[in-house]
Formats: C-alpha cells, structure tokens, sequence
C-alpha cells in the first residue's frame, strides 16, 4: 500500500496523561481517617470524592445509598450555632452530621440532600462545646467531583437594617 502508515498507539501508558494521575481514594474517605474542618469561624476547602467509595457499616446520608463519601471531623470548642454547605460543588451532594467514634454507631445529628432545590446541601444546628462531630459528604447515586465545603460557626452577626426610608407610620 501506497501512502498509508500505521502505528501502535500505547492507549494504557497515555490514558494517565490524558485524564489525569490516577491517584486513588482521598486520605479522608474512610471514618477513622477523617480530615479536621479547620479552627476559623468561617471557611471553605475544597476537596475531591474521586475514587471514594462507602465503609461497611457505614449509614445512608441524607437518606440515600451514596456510594462516595469522605469524612470530616471537628470539635466545638464552645456552644454556637454552625452551618455548613456543599454550594460550589461540581456534583450532586449529600451532607450528614453525626456524633460518635464508630462507624457502625453514629448518633445522626442533622443531614439534608438538595437545599437548594438542585445539587447543593447545607444544614444548620447546634453544637455543645467539647463535642466531636462527624461530617460525611457524598455523591448521590454514588456521584464524584470538585467538593467545595463552607462552614460557618457561631452568631453571624447583627442584621444591618436601615429606616432612613420608612416613613413613621411604617415604624
């Protein structure tokens, strides 16, 4: 044949530099290696549940089977309201809070699946100072993607609210 080459294309030895490194499961997907939130007021991290998968034992957050969480831990260090959320996130999210040291034994504390009508989750409750909490996060359906996680702990502050335009009778 006249004109025509061929060629062995090394498809395995290409696909990492393709896709990507094919690093594993995140160090924090399974409970006894959660990764602690952070000691600020307030922040977001972010994170990957790519190549997470579900511990035996391991509760349905939310509600939902899941199938790629990763862990989050953090002690209150005083009594305050907390909110966290999944907004930013690249997939379909579940948030759940625990208390307790075990997998197979955790107290449920508060979880949502979709606040905001579409792929997001947040919660909000109550912490007691000293008390450890337990945060799972995961893909509905076994999802997976960039994870942005927000926290806030304690009062945001006042409501600013000014009557410069109200009239007396509104008052």
């Amino acid at each position: 044949m006249t004109g025509v080459q061929t060629c062995a294309l090394p498809i395995f030895e290409a696909a990492p530099s393709l896709f990507g490194p094919i690093t594993g499961p995140p160090a924090n997907d399974a409970f006894g290696s959660a990764a602690p939130l952070g000691t600020t007021a307030s922040g977001t991290l972010t994170a990957t549940n790519d190549w997470a998968g579900k511990e035996a034992g391991e509760p349905a957050h939310a509600g939902s089977s899941g199938g790629a969480s990763i862990w989050y831990q953090f002690t209150a260090a005083a009594d305050a309201p907390v909110t966290l959320t999944t907004q930013g996130s690249t997939f379909d999210t579940l948030l759940a809070v625990y208390t307790g040291s075990a997998v197979g034994a955790l107290t449920p504390v508060v979880a949502n699946n979709d606040s905001d009508g579409g792929k997001w989750s947040r919660v909000s409750f109550p912490v007691a100072a000293g008390t450890t909490y337990r945060i799972a996060v995961d893909g509905e359906s076994g999802a997976t993607g960039a994870l942005a996680l927000g926290w806030t702990v304690g009062d945001p502050g006042p409501v600013s609210v000014s009557t410069s335009a109200l009239s007396p009778a509104t008052v």
